[in-house]
């Protein structure tokens, strides 16, 4: 019983920590996606970015990272300790984290799709 609670432990932090690597990198290509396609083509990017841009584009930007960040916080607080055996993993926290991530993913694919679009 205790190696098989033992493996689901070790299976479970390496999928969260591959989840959360992944969701990591999307959501940073997908700003820098977005950027990239708002510098083509305007003489200033950024002015035309966050002050001639609609409103939503800077929603979504900031919403993003906001999300993002607390939800980096919240899997730092969750992974950390699950590494030592004797600590317990809470299913709910691990919830957060995923749910987290894909939503500030989405967020920021959505900003990457509106400047593709302008």
């Amino acid at each position: 019983e205790n190696e098989r609670h033992l493996l689901h432990r070790t299976v479970a932090l390496g999928l969260g920590c591959a989840a959360k690597s992944f969701f990591t990198m999307a959501t940073v290509l997908s700003f820098l996606a977005g950027i990239r396609t708002r510098m083509k083509g305007k003489e200033e990017p950024f002015g035309h970015l966050w002050r001639d841009g609609p409103v939503g584009h800077l929603f979504l930007v900031i919403a993003s990272w906001i999300i993002f960040l607390v939800t980096f916080a919240v899997d730092l607080v969750t992974m950390v300790p699950a590494f030592n055996v004797e600590n317990e993993i809470y299913l709910g926290a691990v919830l957060v984290g995923f749910a987290g991530s894909a939503v500030s993913w989405s967020l920021m694919f959505g900003y990457s799709e509106l400047a593709r679009r302008c």
